[in-house]
C-alpha cells in the first residue's frame, strides 16, 4: 500500500473506498485485498465505522463488475478483438478465459472474483456473450459475499498487528483457492444432481392398463 493511496482513502473515507475498488473491479492494476485491508484498518483506526465499510466495498465491487458486464452487453463479441483493448484480452487470457468457461461453465462468473488479472476480461466477456445479468451477478455477489466481508473484518481484528496481518494473508491465497475450489465443488455437485433428478422425472413412465379379459 503506498502512502499516496492511504492519504487519499483517508480524507474520503467511505467515498474513496468506494471509488478504488469501483475501479479496481474495472481492470484497474491494484490488487483488490489493498483496499479491502485498507477500509479494515481504517475500521480498526475509527476513520470509518466496520459494517458501513463492508456494505461501502460490496457495493462498489459489484457497480464495477456490472459496469464491466453491461459495456461487454452494449459492444457485444467483437469488443474481444478491439485494437484498443487488446492489453486486456491478450491471447494468454483469452486462452485461460476459454479454459474456465469450458471446464465450469457459468460458475467462471463465481471464480472470477478471486482470479486478479481476468477478472475484468471475464466480466466483459460475459455481458458480451449476454450470459443473463441477474445469473452473473448472482454467482459474482455470492463470491463477493464471501471474501470482502471475510478480508475486510480480518484487516479490522487485526488492525494493531498489520505488517504480520498482511503475511499471513500472503500465505493463505493457497488456503483461499482451496476453499474456493471445494464451494465450487459443492456447487457443481448440486447443480448435476437437480438435472439428473429432472431429466428422471421427465422420462417417460410406461402405463399400466388395464387389460380385457382373453376369451
Amino acid at each position: 500500500m503506498t502512502e499516496a493511496l492511504i492519504d487519499y482513502l483517508s480524507h474520503f473515507q467511505y467515498l474513496g473506498l468506494f471509488a478504488v475498488l469501483l475501479l479496481c473491479g474495472m481492470g484497474l492494476p491494484l490488487p483488490e485485498d489493498v483496499v479491502l485491508v485498507t477500509g479494515g484498518y481504517f475500521a480498526y483506526m475509527g476513520y470509518t465505522r466496520l459494517i458501513p465499510t463492508i456494505i461501502t466495498l460490496y457495493v462498489g465491487a459489484l457497480t464495477g463488475d456490472s459496469i464491466l458486464y453491461w459495456i461487454g452487453h452494449r459492444f457485444g463479441p467483437d469488443i474481444i478483438s478491439h485494437r484498443r483493448l487488446t492489453w486486456l484480452f491478450t491471447p494468454k487470457r483469452i486462452q485461460e478465459i476459454n479454459h474456465y468457461f469450458h471446464r465450469y461453465g457459468n460458475l467462471t462468473l463465481f471464480i472470477a472474483r478471486f482470479l486478479v488479472g481476468l477478472r475484468a476480461p471475464i466480466f466483459l466477456s460475459a455481458g458480451a456473450f449476454k450470459i443473463p445479468y441477474k445469473k452473473m451477478l448472482l454467482f459474482d455477489g455470492s463470491a463477493a459475499l464471501i471474501s470482502i466481508p471475510l478480508i475486510t473484518y480480518l484487516a479490522y481484528r487485526f488492525g494493531g498487528e498489520l505488517d504480520q496481518f498482511l503475511v499471513w494473508l500472503r500465505r493463505a491465497e493457497h488456503v483461499l483457492i482451496v476453499v474456493v475450489a471445494v464451494v465450487i465443488a459443492f456447487f457443481v455437485f448440486r447443480f448435476l444432481t437437480r438435472r439428473r433428478k429432472k431429466a428422471v422425472m421427465m422420462e417417460p413412465k410406461e402405463l399400466d392398463l388395464p387389460r380385457g379379459d382373453e376369451s
